[in-house]
């Protein structure tokens, strides 16, 4: 365990240098769209991979707690509640960098408001 959370930091970090160094390398042969588009895709990538630590230094607390041999019961609680927050986070990053996803809950945000202003009218005309 001591091992694999510094592998992984780093394999993250290798892995979103790689992306962004390669994409700063190819930028001028991209037209102005797809240059947008790239770079969206490369902070949504990233933004995702940080959700990651929502799961992970939880777990990682966890360990820590055991090995030194320290109980308290409202730390794990915590330690639980964050860990349970990972799909909720991650959920959220997607409708806050996916354009479409952002969209899509806008659409379903505005139909519900006009639905909810013309059930108000229709009440009021029948007083």
């Amino acid at each position: 365990m001591s091992f694999a959370i510094p592998a992984g930091v780093s394999l993250v970090s290798a892995l979103s240098y790689h992306m962004f160094r390669t994409f700063w390398r190819i930028m001028e042969t991209l037209s102005d769209s797809n240059k947008q588009a790239h770079k969206n895709a490369l902070l949504s990538l990233l933004a995702q991979a940080l959700t990651c630590s929502v799961m992970l230094l939880p777990i990682f607390g966890f360990f820590i707690d055991v090995y030194f041999g320290y109980h308290n019961q409202k730390l794990l609680f915590y330690h639980e509640l964050v860990f349970s927050c990972h799909s909720s986070t991650n959920c959220i990053v997607m409708i806050i960098t996916v354009k479409e996803y952002r969209n899509f809950v806008k659409s379903l945000i505005y139909s519900n408001v006009v639905k909810t202003e013309a059930a108000k009218n229709s009440y009021r005309h029948q007083i």
